[in-house]
């Protein structure tokens, strides 16, 4: 989650790390599927319920100023209409699905915020 400090906004639990392999990045990355919230709903067997994002920054050099290049992988949760995916109202499942839902809808604002920003500066 996402936390407001007099720095700037931190991301609670991101990790930062630095691989010299590409065995090294499929294994953090297998860790981290490992670490995923899944369960299962009338719509699907194994439902993502958490979101993940994944950032590669390749580098030619140690040289911070060297330009890189950087891949971004996002995975998202799943977002399921609650009266087909068979939850009850007030059950775990219940606050799961409207979770997921509300975050998705947040993370809706905040791109449409980035693409309204971009037309104000005309880019």
């Amino acid at each position: 989650w996402l936390v407001a400090t007099p720095a700037g906004s931190r991301l609670v639990g991101l990790q930062t790390r630095e691989a010299t392999s590409a065995e090294q990045v499929l294994g953090w990355m297998k860790e981290g599927a490992a670490r995923r919230n899944v369960s299962a709903t009338h719509m699907n067997d194994v439902s993502s319920r958490s979101h993940a994002i994944a950032i590669l920054r390749f580098a030619e050099s140690d040289d911070v100023n060297c330009p890189c290049t950087s891949l971004f992988m996002v995975d998202l949760a799943g977002s399921e209409r609650v009266a087909r995916s068979g939850v009850q109202v007030g059950t775990v499942g219940f606050q799961e699905a409207a979770s997921v839902n509300t975050s998705l809808s947040a993370l809706g604002r905040v791109v449409l915020a980035l693409l309204e920003g971009q037309d104000r500066k005309g880019t």
